[in-house]
Order: C-alpha cells, then sequence, then structure tokens
C-alpha cells in the first residue's frame, strides 16, 4: 500500500462528563481499494503494531523510523512518540497519565530556573512538592501530562503547567509561571 491511499482524521466529542476521540481511517481514491474496511476488522493489530513502532524507538521525540514523513513536515516540530503513546493509551483505556512526580517535575522546571531567578522566581523541591516562590508569594508548581490540558491555570496556591509546554514552549511555561504572582 502506498502512503498516501489511506488517509485519516479525527474529532473530539463531549458530552456527559466524557470526552471521546474518534479516529477514523478511509481510503483516499474515490473507488478505493477498501483497506480501510480490512483494517476496521483489524484494529487491536492496528494499536498493537502503532504501540512497537512508537515505544520501540530510541528517539527523543520523533524520528523517520517512528512519526516523521516527508507528508508531514510542516507539523514535525508538534510529533512527540511520547504524547501519541499517552493518547493511544487513553484511546483504548480512557485513562490519562498521571501528574508528574515532584522531582520529575522539578527537573522538567530546572531548564528554566535561570529565567525565573531574572523574574524574581525562586523555583525549590522537598521531594513531595514544587514551590515556586517570589517575595513572600510562594505557590505549588504542578506539572500534568497534555491531555489534562484543563489544568493549564492558575488555582488558589498551585500553578499547573503542562510538560509539553515545559518541553516545547518554554516562553508559554514561563508566562504560566510568572502570571501566577501577578493574580
Amino acid at each position: 500500500i502506498e502512503y498516501d491511499e489511506i488517509q485519516a482524521g479525527y474529532r473530539i466529542r463531549q458530552g456527559d462528563g466524557i470526552t471521546n476521540v474518534d479516529i477514523y481511517l478511509y481510503d483516499s481514491l474515490s473507488s478505493g481499494a477498501g483497506y480501510c474496511a480490512q483494517i476496521g476488522e483489524s484494529v487491536e493489530e492496528l494499536f498493537i503494531k502503532a504501540r512497537e513502532i512508537l515505544s520501540g524507538c530510541d528517539c527523543d521525540s520523533a524520528c523517520q523510523r517512528c512519526l516523521k514523513h516527508y507528508r508531514n513536515q510542516r507539523i514535525q516540530y508538534d510529533l512527540d512518540r511520547f504524547m501519541a503513546i499517552e493518547l493511544l493509551d487513553y484511546g483504548q483505556t480512557h485513562e490519562i497519565p498521571p501528574i508528574l512526580s515532584a522531582q520529575e517535575a522539578f527537573d522538567a522546571i530546572l531548564p528554566l530556573r535561570q529565567l525565573l531567578r531574572d523574574e524574581g522566581i525562586a523555583i525549590t523541591t522537598d521531594g513531595s512538592t514544587v514551590t515556586v516562590k517570589r517575595e513572600s508569594k510562594s505557590k505549588h508548581c504542578i506539572v500534568h501530562p497534555a491531555l489534562l490540558k484543563r489544568l493549564n491555570r492558575v488555582a488558589g496556591d498551585s500553578v499547573y503547567v503542562s510538560i509539553e509546554a515545559l518541553k516545547y514552549a518554554k516562553p508559554f511555561a514561563l508566562k504560566r509561571i510568572t502570571d501566577a504572582f501577578n493574580e
């Protein structure tokens, strides 16, 4: 099968407190060869093979062996095999990845340490929480997976930021943390 003979898309549906993601495949030719009908009979095998490809790669986020292809070159900076695995897991089990541990969160925020210092913000951890502090104000910093996008906010004594923002959108993550002290 040629790469462009099968196309895919998705839609997000929300209702009754549940968010569903529908992934659909279709033959790109108007009178296609029926490949998608055959795939529909082997969805579980498709998920297994996708997981093998994504977890079997040793790249940092995406490469030609797992996700990158000539046809997706315009969005390659957004591709992340670890996020793809999380989405695949969610699609199969409806389980959202957990919020990062304090040590994982601290390690993820460390690249911003100097920029936060420049804003007068110190970052510390006691092993169970990560704290960001400016003058007499302090907030718990909670790092979460992108699937919990609704947590991208400040609430009470906590500021929430996604791990993906800390990896790929550092200015956004920095703004999220600094803005927590302006509210």
